[in-house]
């Protein structure tokens, strides 16, 4: 995950549950979810390679012990006869669910008002052996033909996302912040893009790009951008968007990634009013938010 860029906003104080409450509330619906899916599963695909399975998720500092926790819920459940190497399950401390579902990319230039549960997203379940997509991978997805059909707008949106990612210490984030750097340099000057002309206008909370990889597993819609945060006093805040909620369209436009998100968030005129609609613990919402100027 790369350092996220400080866009603060004024605005009234935020509304709705604290953080805690709901990132309380976000980690209670993933693990009654992934237990779900494990209960419909039967005693030979619950236990089917599990030691490498365990050894797998152990390597994953976000959110193994969860995965781990809760299939020997239902093995237990179940009574199902487990290999031998699933004795002593190792104790870690309980990891922090809604870290595990962003892209190493972006942060975004932003009273709730719910509305009626929508159908859960479609999500393709995750296989076993993927637990989010790797650095490495993320660093040949970096190919021209990725931007060649895209707007100058996203292109310009691109170079804003990624650029935080130079101050990483992570010599592998670096490297993929400067090959996208180059590779969306060479497609404006291919397009002939014009130099960018935005309005500027910000809502004050921090987004990545949805890991897809991991949203399956999360329970959450496959593209959209993942709300790191809001600072205090910002439109987002006040709107009572949360750390945690998936944010999938603007004015009725999907918005698939955050470069998406900052092409029509950074176009709006200061003052004005996008309606944001995003997911929230297995239901839709929307909620109007102000545009903000930056201080």
């Amino acid at each position: 995950m790369l350092d996220p860029i400080t866009l603060a906003m004024s605005a009234a104080d935020a509304a709705g549950p604290s953080e805690a409450e709901y990132q309380a509330e976000f980690e209670r619906s993933v693990r009654e979810s992934v237990i779900a899916d494990f209960r419909t599963q039967s005693c030979t695909q619950l236990t089917n390679l599990w030691p490498e399975v365990k050894a797998l998720h152990q390597k994953d500092a976000e959110n193994g012990q969860m995965f781990i926790e809760t299939r020997e819920q239902v093995i237990a459940e179940k009574g199902c006869t487990v290999p031998a190497p699933l004795a002593g399950s190792t104790a870690q401390a309980k990891p922090d669910a809604g870290k595990a579902a962003a892209a190493p990319a972006a942060v975004a230039a932003a009273s709730s008002t719910p509305v009626s549960p929508a159908p859960a997203p479609a999500v393709t379940p995750a296989s076993s052996g993927a637990l989010s997509t790797t650095i490495a991978e993320y660093i040949a997805m970096e190919t021209p033909e990725r931007y060649r059909n895209r707007s100058c707008d996203y292109l310009h949106a691109r170079l804003i996302e990624t650029s935080p990612g130079f101050a990483s210490e992570d010599p592998e984030i670096r490297q993929w912040v400067q090959k996208a750097q180059t590779v969306v340099t060479q497609t404006l000057a291919e397009k002939r893009c014009a130099p960018a002309s935005w309005v500027g206008g910000r809502i004050g909370a921090r987004i990545s790009t949805i890991d897809p990889v991991k949203a399956p597993r999360l329970r959450l819609p496959s593209t959209g951008v993942w709300v790191e945060g809001t600072l205090p006093g910002s439109p987002s805040a006040a709107a009572g968007l949360l750390r945690g909620d998936t944010l999938v369209s603007v004015n009725g436009t999907p918005v698939a990634d955050a470069s998406e998100f900052f092409v029509i968030v950074l176009k709006q005129p200061i003052g004005s009013t996008i309606q944001v609609k995003f997911w929230r613990v297995n239901a839709f919402q929307e909620v109007p938010v102000v545009i903000g100027a930056p201080q």
